[in-house]
């Protein structure tokens, strides 16, 4: 049996509130346990070349907030 990763992540939430936020989104990733690694590795290629480029940094998590609140993003 081939063994499969699977990841889930969301932001938003599902407007039960007058406070809610106007969108939901669910993302996933999902790939063979074997190409992980190189999954990853084009990952840290992609990171270090937003770091690079914008100066985001490679090791924190990027949050949509962060980008619609800067003045100078």
């Amino acid at each position: 049996m081939k063994t499969y990763i699977a990841y889930f992540d969301e932001t938003g939430d599902d407007g039960v509130t007058i406070n809610s936020s106007d969108h939901f989104i669910l993302t996933s990733l999902y790939m063979p346990a074997e190409s992980w690694q190189q999954n990853f590795e084009k990952m840290r290629i992609l990171r270090r070349e937003l770091k690079d480029k914008y100066g985001f940094h490679v090791s924190e998590e990027m949050h949509t907030i962060h980008f619609l609140t800067d003045k100078n993003p």
